[in-house]
């Protein structure tokens, strides 16, 4: 008997349910390695690279539309950290020549803002603006706010 055994039962049995031990279908596992290839694509160019924009710069974007993040003129590694330290580093402790040549401490990115008046901001303080805001944060933010403001 060489051909493959259809159907095979694994020797266990839980409440009289049996288990069959059988491939994963092919679509299945081709879907499961394309996964692993845009999961590793998709750190490589959003945070080794930096290449696009993350959320934080998408935030400071819309906060402030002539946002630019601009690489150090000393980057040398096409953005990727060179000054990482693990929570257990101490300074001056293992100086590598690498951190002597990179310059250890330098930032890899600078924020640069330049001056625009296209947002501005304006605290509502008349009581029937805060009865709106009250009523907007009662109808939109409480499900995952709270009341007070409490949830995350």
């Amino acid at each position: 008997m060489s051909e493959k055994e259809k159907d095979k039962l694994l020797d266990h049995d839980y409440d009289g349910i049996r288990e069959l031990d059988n491939d994963l279908p092919t679509w299945w596992l081709w879907l499961f390695y394309f996964t692993i290839g845009w999961a590793v694509l998709y750190m490589l160019y959003f945070h080794v690279f930096k290449v696009g924009y993350l959320q934080s710069d998408q935030y400071l974007k819309e906060m402030n539309p002539n946002y630019v993040r601009v690489a150090a003129s000393d980057s040398k590694t096409l953005g990727i950290l060179n000054s990482y330290h693990s929570p257990f580093y101490k300074p001056g402790g293992d100086i590598t020549p690498r951190m002597l040549l990179l310059g250890a401490g330098d930032a890899v990115f600078i924020e640069e803002t330049r001056e625009s008046d296209t947002t501005t901001y304006i605290a509502f303080t008349e009581p029937t603006e805060i009865v709106k805001g009250k009523e907007l944060f009662i109808r939109n933010c409480v499900q995952c706010h709270g009341k007070v403001g409490e949830g995350g």
